[in-house]
């Protein structure tokens, strides 16, 4: 389990221009809207946890009512959208443990949760906890996350880019389907209506982006980055490797299948 930081705002700061044409940028290429993403799944990425995001209201004016609008996803908030005690142990009671026992595979069986030495990664099981998971918590030593953390060896990287697309995606503003939107919306609150209508980022967008973003993260990553890691033994590392290769070689077989049935039409 790690932490990542997500400028939900912020621009891309680089873009395409013929030579010797002077290009101008934006404040909003150097927006400082911060929000937490939380990351954690298994070695063999049978398992991700849904992904959890920390902001900053407690009920954002897109939820319209809701606790949270975007399913599969978890939502808490903080004044400075940090990871904190508090922020830490909701996480781990209302979103680590219910998606450990409705996934049923680890019935009866021990979790290791690993998470590096933050002050705020202070655990401990519910005394009023009466499921079928056991969970033992693994803190790293300090000044080894970027040695043993497998979020910090490409996990978090990708899940950031994948997270980037959405936003690229989500919005187009040279396309019919986009101006539509806008001729749509005309006379609606701002606040509801998001980044995809032409107004700033909500969280409602955030969350969204999030869950696409954390799904599209392939097995093949959280595997690879987990060997990298170093965390496991050796037994370990090449059964998972070879695990690895099994989804690759699946993944190059069924692009291999569409593209013969695309040209065969």
């Amino acid at each position: 389990m790690d932490e990542v930081g997500l400028l939900i705002d912020k621009q891309l700061t680089g873009m395409l221009g013929r030579p010797g044409t002077a290009l101008f940028g934006s404040k909003i290429m150097h927006a400082k809207k911060r929000i937490t993403a939380v990351l954690c799944c298994n070695a063999d990425a049978s398992m991700k946890v849904p992904i959890a995001i920390i902001g900053k209201s407690a009920s954002p004016r897109c939820f319209t009512g809701s606790s949270n609008p975007v399913p599969g996803t978890w939502y808490t908030a903080q004044p400075n959208s940090w990871q904190d005690m508090r922020t830490m142990k909701d996480w781990f009671q209302g979103c680590f443990l219910p998606a450990l026992e409705q996934s049923g595979q680890f019935k009866g069986k021990t979790v290791i949760l690993t998470f590096d030495n933050a002050s705020s990664h202070v655990l401990s099981m519910p005394e009023d906890y009466k499921g079928d998971v056991k969970v033992e918590f693994a803190p790293l030593p300090a000044n080894v996350t970027c040695l043993f953390q497998p979020v910090d060896k490409g996990i978090g990287w990708s899940f950031k880019a994948a997270v980037v697309r959405e936003k690229l995606i989500a919005r187009r503003p040279f396309t019919d389907e986009y101006q539509q939107r806008l001729k749509e919306t005309e006379g609606k609150p701002a606040a509801l209506l998001g980044y995809a209508y032409g107004q700033s980022v909500t969280m409602k967008d955030a969350l969204q982006w999030a869950k696409v973003a954390w799904d599209s993260v392939s097995k093949e990553t959280c595997i690879n980055c987990f060997v990298a890691s170093r965390m496991l033994t050796q037994q370990q590392t090449e059964q998972l490797s070879c695990l690895s290769e099994k989804y690759t070689l699946e993944k190059l077989a069924a692009t291999s299948k569409t593209h013969t049935h695309s040209l065969s039409l």
